[in-house]
């Protein structure tokens, strides 16, 4: 696992501090280190599993809901089209045209 912190923490002062506390693990007594190895296996454990865990398990929820509820309601929503009056009558008259085209080609052919 220290192969994959920062390079800052093999510092001179951080080794220092390391080998300070690593040796005054010694002074303790076998019972009081189990008391706190046990108190910091606790911590741990429990951090994983109090509220702010649950906390930031909604935050990440709602950071992943937030762009997908973006992307329906952009999907959804129909896009505006801005036609003036005159178009729209041309462009239904357009429709009309399509719906009556084998009208127009049976005309055409008897009109030869």
């Amino acid at each position: 696992m220290r192969d994959e912190r920062d390079p800052e923490l093999d510092a001179p002062w951080v080794r220092q501090a390391r080998d300070s506390l690593d040796r005054s693990v010694g002074e303790y007594d076998a019972a009081t280190r189990h008391a706190l190895r046990e108190a910091r296996e606790r911590a741990v454990r429990e951090a994983g599993s109090g509220w702010h865990a649950r906390l930031r398990l909604l935050l990440w929820a709602g950071c992943a809901a937030a762009p997908a509820a973006l992307a329906a309601f952009l999907l959804m929503a129909p896009p505006e089209v801005d036609v003036h009056p005159h178009e729209q009558v041309a462009i239904v008259d357009e429709v009309e045209l399509y719906g009556d085209l084998e009208f127009y080609e049976w005309l055409a052919e008897e009109s030869r």
